[in-house]
């Protein structure tokens, strides 16, 4: 269950060209927490990465499909050293998870 404090949370979802770069550097300055979605880009877009470097709130990364399981290549996150988290193969309930991830390490 998620708690009732106010939390504020950025979501980057990386269809977009570029609100990515546009709402990491919002989140670098504002955010309690992130949860990126960088579909095809988290495997070579190192401008994303960049920008991810300066959020300094805990960024949880989510994958839709089990990308670990699926093409070598889809395997390789550039950005998955940056996450506190890691979520795949959740399907949408996997943008749930992060947030409770997130809420909780906030508690």
């Amino acid at each position: 269950m998620l708690s009732a404090r106010s939390f504020w949370c950025c979501l980057v979802v990386g269809s977009r060209v570029p609100t990515p770069l546009n709402r990491s550097s919002d989140a670098a300055e504002s955010a309690d927490g992130v949860i990126v979605n960088a579909g095809a880009w988290a495997h070579y877009n190192y401008a994303i990465r960049d920008a991810l470097e300066l959020v300094t709130a805990p960024i949880v990364e989510v994958h839709l499909s089990d990308v670990d399981r699926r093409e070598e290549w889809r395997r390789l996150s550039v950005i998955s050293d940056l996450a506190a988290e890691r979520i795949v193969g959740k399907g949408q309930e996997g943008y749930r998870l992060a947030l409770e991830y997130l809420v909780g390490a906030a508690a």
